[in-house]
């Protein structure tokens, strides 16, 4: 029985037995039930590994709420984080993002940490976070924390422009049923079935299920598969607290995901192959368990662990990769000046990849062990106005060995209305199992006839840690009840950026079935370093009761430099792939208590290095609901334009276009 049949047996079965058997959850809240004064205070605990009020925090973070999300009518992840100023979000095809925060963006994004419930879903294997294999239902998620800037030194490795970390809702907070149906142009249909139930006094859970199939991209000077991307997935969640102390958090997901790719198979002995339209077809799943103990009012502990497991149907590099993560962590006062955390973390990496025709990792088995210790201690200079903290990570892994990554940050707080922060951060990202193992033949070049050329692309195993040291500074400012202002500004020095050098080139004279031909080299090795700057601003203007408004706007600017005797030649550590500036601008009306109208402007600066032109996108989603059980809404994502490219990917032919999106949706709750 396939996959895609049991998610809708499954689904089914949640939907069926469920009718009147829980009261139904309070409907989603309008704009007058929270206050601005509320949001900024809303709490986080994605920066310190500690609640934390958002307001008091000495770093730069923005929070995408539940209501954010609903209201924005986007229902796919990376496309939610659009709406967080200061992250970078392209779609490269029909299920493929690159996402990055202060820039390097490409489709491993290498530099940013993603985590669910604190879960990473980075991958060790590609160097970055794989957003095809990553789902989360949009109601489901309780808030999207985006951390900018270094965070390392609670995150660790690979946390070195950012973090995004999503919570998601707890079981508790999400009993009876829920169906959704969406269906548009793009998406061509999409569905959730969840169901919520209490497992005694002190236990509950949650059972869901989702179905998406969305549309092939358009051509855009180049063919383009006819097939797009369908996915599937089961999960579940049980919070129980076993005693006024304890508190027991289990979930689990399964998923499937298949993405239409166009791609050609070079050789020396066939250069100029047809185009192949292949359906990558990928499983995932995961288990975690996390426990959190009360000591007293001053001391707790939290422990977790995790299990991931990834059959990914890459056509190029397919890969089976197992991966194992257990903290422990303890949070304590010392009178009334200390507030330490510290931590241990273990993690292995088991990854298996078969070569292909084109492409082959060495070793094809890998074993990646690291272990880790994490500590941060705020300390209370002057109570309630001035703190200072500092943290420090060491970790050691089989690859890189010891790596080292403190923090030190200022916090002075003169009054509740005004927040100005500095800090002073390390990070480092280590090479992965692609970049330092890769080789692959990557195009075929026509020369004088007979004569060809060959591009491979060869990876340097002795590749070195890539390195940032980052300058941060920031304030926040309440001007009034309806007013705020958020603006953060950095400068970060790179060392050792992995990318791609340009060797000499050589040629190959016939040899069995191989025809003669030039081969270009490309070495991927650490090429350049460099330094990048830019801010980031956010602003909150509750304009009336029904009327609120969210601004943002980010600039950015990267300055890279060879090492000497490197012909770096590639785009992404020279920073092309990234916009300098972006602007948004988002507007929530209640039209009335049953009606509401949202509307959402994006504006990316052009990228001309990578042929990539500006782009104005607009998006209108319509709301109503007739009862506190039903919502109906309708949009359009992109009214003005009828398609457009957002990045160029070396995995594809050629570009292809987002094409505009007309959509309807269905919510009910019983």
């Amino acid at each position: 029985m396939s996959f895609r049949r049991i998610c809708g047996f499954i689904l089914l079965g949640i939907a069926m037995p469920c009718v009147a058997q829980t009261p139904p959850p309070p409907a989603p809240t309008g704009l007058a039930d929270a206050s601005l004064e509320e949001l900024m205070n809303i709490e986080v605990t994605s920066v310190s590994k500690k609640v934390q009020r958002l307001s008091s925090t000495a770093a730069s973070v923005f929070v995408i709420s539940a209501e954010d999300i609903r209201r924005s009518g986007l229902t796919e992840l990376p496309e939610i984080l659009r709406l967080a100023p200061g992250v970078q979000v392209a779609r490269v095809e029909a299920g493929r993002w690159a996402v990055s925060i202060r820039g390097f963006n490409f489709d491993f994004s290498n530099k940013l940490m993603v985590l669910v419930d604190g879960r990473s879903v980075y991958s060790e294997v590609n160097s970055g976070v794989m957003w095809d294999m990553v789902h989360i239902a949009p109601e489901d998620i309780e808030r999207i924390e985006v951390i900018r800037g270094l965070a390392a030194a609670m995150w660790g490795e690979n946390a070195v422009n950012g973090v995004i970390s999503i919570i998601t809702k707890s079981a508790k907070a999400t009993q009876g049923g829920l169906i959704t149906a969406e269906g548009g142009t793009e998406t061509e249909g999409k569905g959730t079935a969840r169901f919520g139930g209490a497992l005694g006094s002190n236990a509950f859970y949650r059972v869901g299920g989702h179905y998406s199939n969305t549309a092939p991209f358009a051509p855009d000077g180049a063919a383009v598969s006819p097939y797009g991307w369908t996915s599937s997935s089961v999960d579940f969640r049980m919070d129980w607290d076993p005693t006024a102390k304890d508190n027991v958090l289990v979930s689990g997901q399964g998923y499937h995901s298949t993405i239409g790719h166009d791609l050609i198979n070079p050789s020396a002995s066939n250069p100029f192959p047809g185009v192949v339209n292949a359906q990558e077809s990928s499983f995932s799943g995961n288990v975690m368990a996390r426990w959190q103990h009360t000591i007293s009012e001053d001391s707790s502990v939290e422990g977790r662990i995790s299990w991931d497991y990834m059959n990914y149907g890459d056509a190029n590099v397919p890969q089976r990769v197992s991966t194992v993560d257990a903290q422990f962590q303890h949070h304590i006062l010392f009178g009334d000046r200390n507030d330490l955390i510290w931590g241990l973390e273990y993690k292995g990496a088991v990854a298996d990849m078969a070569p292909t025709l084109d492409f082959h990792v060495l070793p094809v088995h890998s074993d990646r062990k690291l272990g880790a210790i994490f500590a941060e201690d705020e300390l209370t200079l002057v109570p309630d106005k001035l703190h200072f903290i500092v943290g420090v990570r060491t970790a050691y892994d089989t690859v890189t060995r010891l790596q080292v990554e403190p923090t030190a940050r200022l916090l002075w707080s003169p009054n509740k209305s005004l927040t100005s922060w500095a800090a002073v951060s390390r990070a480092v990202h280590t090479p992965s199992v692609l970049e330092m193992g890769l080789n692959a033949t990557l195009a075929a070049i026509p020369l004088q006839s007979p004569l060809f050329g060959l591009l491979l692309l060869g990876s340097d195993p002795n590749a070195r840690p890539e390195s940032a040291l980052s300058y941060e500074m920031g304030q926040r400012v309440q001007i009034s009840r309806s007013l705020s202002f958020d603006v953060s500004a950095f400068y970060t020095v790179y060392q050792h950026l992995l990318g791609e050098a340009t060797l000499a080139p050589y040629y190959v004279p016939a040899s069995g079935i191989q025809m003669p031909h030039m081969v270009f080299p490309l070495f991927d090795t650490n090429v350049r370093y460099g330094a990048s700057e830019g801010y980031e601003l956010s602003a909150t203007w509750s304009v009336n009761a029904r009327w609120k408004l969210t601004a943002g706007s980010d600039w950015l600017r990267i300055h890279t430099h060879a090492y000497p005797g490197v012909n770096a030649t590639d785009e992404v550590t020279d920073g092309d792939t990234s916009p300098h500036y972006q602007y948004e601008l988002r507007s929530n009306l209640d039209l009335t208590r049953k009606w509401q109208l949202d509307t959402s402007l994006f504006f990316n600066a052009a990228m001309p290095e990578v042929n990539v032109p500006s782009h104005l996108r607009v998006d209108v989603r319509l709301g109503w609901r007739p009862t506190e059980q039903m919502e109906l809404s309708m949009g359009v994502q992109d009214a003005l334009d009828s398609q457009h490219v957002e990045l160029y990917t070396p995995r594809l032919l050629g570009l292809e276009a987002v094409q505009r999106n007309f959509y309807g949706k269905v919510t009910w709750r019983f």
